[in-house]
């Protein structure tokens, strides 16, 4: 990967500049063959902006706690990941991706080093069939485009595959930048709100009966918990607009980690309290989060860090990070008592575990190494996941996977998707689920799960 090239600012940086800066950069990556990624001012907006003009193909809207927000839409490259590999596949295909990236960036705008945005599903071969057709079992992209937004202004990334020769691409860039140039300076019709027919929740009975199964199955040792999970099934009589829903989420819920994640027809929408893991260097922070209580329940604070069966729920999650990370570290640190993490309706058990990792440590293999926890599939791991595939009625597709971002410089920020559902057209499909262990209560369990589907029901305009 080339050093990134700085040019002179300009007095007043604008859209005849930016396809300056961008026809020049192109020019020096064609004649290498390259991937050229060329950053540059832009004006400040919304990022829905570019993702509603942009309304079909792979993109993603990203917004973490505290963070300036990021749209990213088409696609320079793809890479899929299949099957019993799809972890380790990774770091090869993105070392091998970015060799061949030139990257110029324009003084107007602070240089960063460009990502892959994607993830996982639960389980291989758990995102075959609707509403999860394009996903599959894992799949990253360098976007064609992405704007980022700060509050001096945006920043425009483009990337362009050059290595198949220059012809056309010139003129297909420029074209492009003008629509979303265009994009961020106007402002998108909204669509007419939909409204919804009606909500389709799985059988309550059939629900208190598989947690009734699975605190038999604690009983006799077979297992020590297994995270059970249920859908609702939305059907409105207009097309839904995911980009509306990820915006009232990201309203409601400015502590979680939001995205719309596009590929295909069908647009995964969360708001995740979880935080699988995010590397920097060599430094690692994993996130255990287990154990729930309503935020308006009386002293719902003192009464979660007290609760036994909250504290059995958590207990393993720790564990778990801290067992799969000290091989790969050289050092793990993890606090003595979990903090609690509130959120608007709920409040969670979190213990942050932090290490410095073994040199040549990648993201992907963190991910591959940590997921599924316990929070997301039980105890023991492999008799857990059985036990879902087995037992849940609908495929979790890429319910509680692992999904974020990796960078060119093997930096990365992984999310557990929680709270969170597929939209498509007139229909959506949310997911919610608990840890069951011993002492869980059947109908505690069914209002647990109700509470956590509540933040999609509300941003869809269900109260």
């Amino acid at each position: 990967m080339s050093a990134p090239l700085v040019a002179a600012p300009a007095s007043t940086f604008g859209r005849a500049e930016a396809e300056r800066f961008l026809a020049d950069s192109l020019a020096r990556a064609a004649e290498a063959r390259r991937i050229a990624v060329v950053r540059f001012a832009a004006p400040r907006a919304p990022v829905e902006a570019l993702a509603r003009t942009l309304r079909k193909g792979t993109s993603i809207v990203w917004r973490a706690p505290g963070e300036a927000p990021v749209v990213a839409a088409g696609t320079c490259a793809t890479i899929a990941l299949h099957g019993a590999t799809r972890f380790d596949a990774l770091e090869p295909a993105r070392r091998a991706l970015f060799a061949e990236v030139d990257r110029f960036t324009h003084a107007s705008a602070e240089d960063a080093p460009p990502r892959l945005y994607g993830g996982w599903a639960f389980a291989a071969g758990g995102a075959e069939r609707e509403p999860w057709t394009g996903f599959g079992d894992g799949r990253f992209f360098l976007p064609r485009w992405t704007y980022e937004r700060g509050e001096r202004g945006g920043v425009l990334t483009a990337a362009v595959d050059l290595r198949d020769g220059w012809f056309g691409r010139l003129d297909l860039a420029r074209a492009e930048l003008r629509v979303v140039w265009d994009a961020l300076t106007s402002t998108p019709p909204e669509r007419p709100p939909a409204h919804v027919l009606r909500v389709s929740h799985s059988d309550e009975a059939a629900y208190r009966a598989a947690i009734g199964a699975i605190t038999d199955a604690i009983a006799t040792g077979d297992v020590s918990k297994v995270v059970a999970a249920r859908r609702a099934d939305v059907t409105a009589d207009r097309d839904l607009d995911p980009w509306a829903i990820a915006r009232s989420l990201s309203g409601r819920y400015p502590k979680t980690w939001r995205f719309a994640l596009r590929f295909g027809a069908g647009t995964f929408v969360a708001a995740t309290p979880e935080r699988l893991l995010v590397k920097r260097g060599r430094l690692v922070e994993a996130d255990a989060l287990a154990g729930s209580i309503a935020a308006n329940a009386a002293d719902a604070d003192a009464r979660l860090r007290a609760s036994l069966k909250d504290l059995r729920e958590h207990r393993p999650v720790v564990e778990h990070l801290v067992e799969r990370l000290e091989p790969l570290c050289e050092s793990v640190d993890v606090p003595g008592m979990p903090q609690v993490r509130r959120l608007p309706n709920v409040l969670h058990l979190h213990t942050p575990v932090r290490g410095t990792l073994k040199e040549g440590v990648d993201a992907a293999k963190l991910v591959g190494t940590l997921h599924p926890t316990p929070a997301v599939g039980g105890v023991p791991a492999r008799d857990a996941v059985d036990w879902i595939a087995r037992h849940e009625p609908h495929a979790r597709g890429w319910y509680a996977g692992p999904v974020g971002w990796v960078d060119a410089d093997g930096d990365a920020e992984i999310t557990v998707a929680l709270r969170c559902g597929v939209v498509r057209g007139a229909s959506a499909w949310l997911w919610a689920g608990g840890g069951i262990v011993e002492g869980s209560e059947p109908q505690a369990e069914w209002n647990e799960s109700a509470l956590k589907l509540r933040p999609l029901l509300s941003a869809i305009g269900i109260e």
